[in-house]
């Protein structure tokens, strides 16, 4: 079961004591999420406050996975930027698969952009293209703004 807390519309899922023949086959899919970590796909740095990453998504299905780490609490923007149609996906930080939030088209355009108060940690930050077989680049920023960060006693 799935308390109402861990999911993005506030319902709950009630309490399974077995699988069913859907949840066999999710599981063994390769749409199981996380995908195996091999050394090709483990994740690239996100610097907080650093100069945005410029990437291209170059295979339908791609996508790019990121480590962010957060040391300070506070509000945190995650925004991507060009033409290309992004999910930007925010993961952490008590387990890199915990979801925090998820966005498709909040900042200009069809851009995705998240805007959440973090703790410190490391986050997993996912990018992948808005539908199954697109490609093309993209820019990624993540930054606190300072006025809005809680600054140690």
């Amino acid at each position: 079961s799935f308390p109402a807390a861990w999911t993005l519309n506030g319902v709950s899922t009630p309490h399974n004591t077995g699988l069913s023949p859907m949840d066999r086959v999710f599981i063994g899919s390769p749409d199981g999420y996380p995908k195996p970590q091999t050394p090709e796909v483990l994740p690239r740095t996100l610097v907080l406050g650093a100069r945005a990453l410029k990437v291209r998504l170059t295979t339908p299905g791609q996508e790019d996975l990121y480590r962010m780490q957060v040391a300070i609490p506070g509000l945190t923007y995650l925004q991507t930027m060009g033409s290309t149609d992004v999910l930007l996906t925010l993961y952490g930080p008590a387990h890199p698969t915990q979801l925090v939030a998820q966005d498709d088209n909040s900042g200009y355009k069809q851009q995705a952009r998240l805007r959440r108060w973090l703790v410190p940690g490391t986050y997993r930050v996912q990018v992948r293209h808005a539908t199954p077989t697109g490609t093309g680049a993209y820019g990624l920023k993540a930054w606190q703004p300072v006025e809005e960060v809680a600054w140690p006693a």
